[in-house]
C-alpha cells in the first residue's frame, strides 16, 4: 500500500511539475500518461488500506493548482481568513474549475481502477461494506489517542465508584477525533492549493493526524506518515522525534503487533537499566 502510494504519487508530481501539456489535442501526450498512471497506482494502493487514497486529494490540489487554480497564503493566522476570502473572490471561478476538473479526473481514475480490479478479480464490492470498514471501531488500542483517553476516564469512573461507561465516553471520543481530523486534512489540503506546503509534506501531516486520532492503531500504521515525512522533513529536530519516538515504540510493542501489559514493559524497562549501568565484575 506505501509503496504504491508514494510511487503514484511521484509520477503525479512528475507530470504536474514538469509543465508539459496532458494532451495534445484529445489525445493524452506521455506527461498525461504519466499523471494517469500515477493516479492509478494511488487507486491500486487503496484497494489495500483505504486511507492512502488520501493522497489523490493532494495530487488534486497540485493538478488544480498547475489548472491555474489558487488560494492566498495565510499561515496560521486565522484572522487573516476575511482577507483572504477577499483576495480570493477575483479567482474564485478560475479556481473552482480548476478544482472541478482535477477532482473529475482523479475520480473517473479511481472508479475505473476500482471496477476493474473487483470485476476481474472476482471479489466484489463486499469491501466497501460500512460494516467491513467500520471494523476498526470495535478494536480498543492504547495507541489511539481518543480511545486511550476514553478507556482512561472511563477506568477512573470505576475507580470512583460511578460505574463503567467506557463505551459512552467511547462513543464521544472517537468522534471529536474523527472531526479534529477532518479539519487538520483539509488545512493541508488549502495549505497545498495556497502552494504554502508541498503535497508530499502536506500528506504526511496529514496521515499522522489520522494515525494518531484513528479509533484503533497498529504498529505499522505510523509508516504511513514517518516514510512520507522522511522525504519532505529533514529538519534535525524532526530527525531527533522520528529516532526518539521509534527507540520508544521499538521496546513497548512486539514485532507482530502483539499488546503487552504495561506492568510487563516497565519491568524490562527497569531491568535493562539496572543490567546496563551496574558495572562489570
Amino acid at each position: 500500500m506505501l509503496g504504491l502510494m508514494l510511487v503514484g504519487m511521484e509520477w503525479c508530481l512528475r507530470a504536474i511539475s514538469s509543465g508539459l501539456p496532458f494532451l495534445d489535442g484529445f489525445t493524452p501526450t506521455r506527461t498525461g500518461l504519466l499523471l494517469t498512471g500515477g493516479a492509478a497506482t494511488i487507486a491500486l494502493s487503496g484497494l489495500i488500506k483505504i486511507t492512502s487514497v488520501l493522497a489523490l486529494g493532494f495530487i488534486g490540489m497540485a493538478l488544480a493548482r498547475r489548472l491555474g487554480g489558487s488560494f492566498p497564503d495565510i499561515g496560521g493566522r486565522l484572522r487573516d481568513w476575511r482577507t483572504a476570502v477577499r483576495e480570493f473572490r477575483p479567482n474564485a471561478g478560475r479556481t473552482l474549475v480548476a478544482l472541478a476538473a482535477s477532482a473529475g479526473f482523479l475520480v473517473v481514475v479511481l472508479v475505473i481502477v476500482v471496477v476493474a480490479v473487483c470485476q476481474v478479480t472476482g471479489l466484489g464490492y463486499g469491501w466497501l461494506d460500512a460494516g467491513t470498514l467500520g471494523t476498526a471501531n470495535k478494536v480498543r488500542s492504547w495507541l489511539s489517542i481518543p480511545t486511550v483517553l476514553g478507556l482512561g476516564t472511563g477506568q477512573v469512573g470505576v475507580l470512583l465508584g460511578l460505574g463503567d461507561h467506557t463505551t459512552a465516553i467511547l462513543a464521544i471520543t472517537r468522534p471529536i477525533a474523527a472531526a479534529l481530523a477532518a479539519l487538520i486534512v483539509l488545512r493541508m489540503l488549502i495549505a497545498t492549493l495556497s502552494n504554502r506546503i508541498h503535497p508530499v509534506g502536506a500528506l504526511g501531516i496529514s496521515m499522522a493526524a489520522l494515525v494518531l486520532l484513528f479509533p484503533v492503531v497498529q504498529p505499522w500504521y505510523l509508516l504511513w506518515a514517518i516514510v512520507p515525512l522522511a522525504a519532505w522533513a529533514t529538519a534535525p529536530g524532526f530527525r531527533l522525534a522520528a529516532v526518539i519516538v521509534s527507540s520508544v515504540i521499538s521496546v513497548m510493542l512486539m514485532p507482530n503487533g502483539g499488546e503487552i501489559e504495561p506492568y510487563v514493559i516497565a519491568k524490562a524497562g527497569i531491568s535493562t537499566v539496572v543490567i546496563v549501568a551496574r558495572p562489570s565484575t
